[in-house]
């Protein structure tokens, strides 16, 4: 069996930058490795899937061992244990974890399963970070932002703009500029280097750093975001880009707050709630016994954790019926 619980048995992870992430590491062990298929498993105390790893996963001196030797002959073998790094792969709500610079760790204690779900916080918050142009950014999925035209292809119908105050690009095409403000671009001129108003759309769930611009203007006047909704479909709602409200508000003893899943993946998710400045991490170990199923949008209460550095995280969730 080659296979981690809820894994997807035979699917490779795709192949992505490897990032080191601070406070992602933890230790494991090995629970199997597939020499036809040529990745394996690690199990982490507390966690119900297992972590994904292959050869170029290994730390140099290991991958060389097993390149000449093979993962018994290096000492990869079931019940091992490895010392390792998590990063996030893509995968929106069907995002999985993979083991980073993995390295034998021999008489190790496994990690406990705080420090895993705190691993798994830290590396989860990556990618949310990374999605949303950091922590310190005014990227978010709703800002009504402005910034210049970088590009824009007259042939094909579309541009880039990069956000005021970031280094973000993002996509537009023709039909995102208001009808009104495509009238004032005069017959033969070049919409690149215009400063322009806009509300950002954040793609892919968030997997891929892709961002969108909607409802694009010439005039400060413009570039909001509907009250009503959207062509898109999407809920009409300004993300917030200040720095939030004091978060002792929200995390007096036995306080529980209200708010709905945003995504989920069998393992961990994130949830929103109205007033915190950014969405709350999760583990599956917090949603009631028997959760099997949980959609986005499961209206939820929960009590508030403020982890190290400022993430969320929820506990003691309980789902909302009706």
């Amino acid at each position: 069996d080659s296979g981690g619980k809820g894994s997807g048995k035979g699917k490779m992870l795709p192949k992505v930058d490897k990032i080191i992430i601070p406070g992602t590491e933890v230790v494991g062990k090995v629970k199997t490795f597939s020499t036809e298929k040529k990745f394996g498993w690690i199990e982490l105390t507390g966690q119900q899937n297992d972590i994904y790893f292959a050869p170029w996963d290994l730390v140099e001196a290991l991958k060389t061992e097993f390149d000449s030797q093979g993962p018994e002959g290096c000492g990869l073998v079931e019940g091992a244990a490895v010392h390792l790094w998590l990063q996030q792969m893509p995968g929106g709500d069907n995002a999985r974890l993979r083991a980073r610079d993995v390295s034998l760790s021999p008489g190790s204690t496994p990690s406990d399963a705080e420090a895993v779900a705190n691993a798994i916080s830290k590396a989860a918050s990556a990618v949310q970070e990374a999605s949303t142009g950091g922590s310190g950014s005014m990227l978010r999925d709703g800002a009504e932002l402005s910034g210049k035209v970088r590009v824009f292809y007259e042939d094909k119908g579309y541009g880039f703009v990069n956000a005021d105050g970031d280094s973000t690009d993002l996509y537009f095409q023709v039909k995102d500029v208001r009808p009104e403000d495509q009238k004032n671009v005069p017959e033969g001129s070049s919409l690149v280097g215009r400063q322009v108003w806009f509300w950002a759309e954040m793609l892919d769930n968030g997997t891929t750093g892709k961002w969108r611009c909607h409802n694009v203007s010439l005039s400060a006047d413009g570039g909001k975001r509907s009250t009503d909704g959207d062509d898109s479909g999407h809920v009409s709602k300004r993300a917030r880009t200040d720095g939030g409200p004091d978060l002792t508000a929200f995390t007096q003893p036995g306080q529980r707050l209200s708010g709905s899943v945003k995504s989920y993946n069998q393992s961990y998710g994130f949830l929103t709630s109205e007033g915190l400045p950014a969405d709350v991490f999760f583990l599956k170990a917090e949603l009631p016994a028997g959760t099997d199923v949980l959609n986005a949008g499961q209206a939820i209460t929960f009590e508030l954790l403020v982890q190290e550095g400022g993430r969320l995280r929820a506990i003691k969730i309980k789902l909302e019926v009706g």
